[in-house]
């Protein structure tokens, strides 16, 4: 799966040649930052439409449930992007280590 995922990012970069690296870069972790809130969006989408979200408490939890989990779906997308988006270690080390504090 790992494979898969830097495969589509290198053929991505590829696409975005002409683009400075910083660019392409930028690009590639807004677009993964993108799917990642998208499929966010739709699992919750299916969870609140499902029989779970009939409950009064289910649906509760998931509106409260909602913000924390698409802030760990980013962050998570973001730990996976970054070093799979052409930037060099050092720019590297400088935007993992404040992902990896928080």
């Amino acid at each position: 799966m790992n494979g898969d995922f830097t495969a589509i990012l290198d053929h991505l970069r590829g696409v975005l040649f002409w683009l400075p690296r910083w660019a392409s870069a930028a690009i590639v972790i807004a677009l993964v930052c993108a799917v990642a809130l998208g499929l966010h969006a739709l699992a919750l989408h299916f969870l609140r439409r499902s029989r779970a979200g009939e409950a009064q408490f289910t649906k509760l939890l998931l509106m409260r449930a909602a913000n924390p989990t698409r802030f760990a779906i980013v962050l998570m997308a973001l730990v996976a992007a970054v070093p799979s988006s052409g930037l060099s270690s050092a720019m590297q080390q400088q935007f993992i280590i404040p992902l990896t504090a928080l």
